[in-house]
């Protein structure tokens, strides 16, 4: 596994290698891993413990996070209370 030193990554692209699954577990350690599905990957957080946390499902974020559409909604009825 490759180590790298605390920095800033200026105008860097980060590439991760698709998995079918997390590596071993590590509790004091999380990992961010790439699933091999088809057609898109998708991107997950492993937790010490080994619970995978899906961040990415096709091209959008996973769990049902609010759209602009939402949003939009939320603030006009916030600010002219219909």
């Amino acid at each position: 596994m490759a180590k790298f030193r605390t920095g800033t990554l200026g105008g860097a692209r980060i590439r991760i290698k698709q998995t079918a699954a997390a590596g071993p577990d590590d509790a004091a350690k999380g990992q961010v891993w790439v699933k091999n599905t088809s057609p898109q990957n998708e991107l997950y957080f492993t937790t010490g413990d080994g619970n995978d946390i899906q961040l990415t499902t096709g091209t959008t974020a996973a769990g049902g996070g609010s759209t602009a559409d939402d949003l939009n909604s939320i603030l006009h009825s916030s600010i002219f209370g219909r």
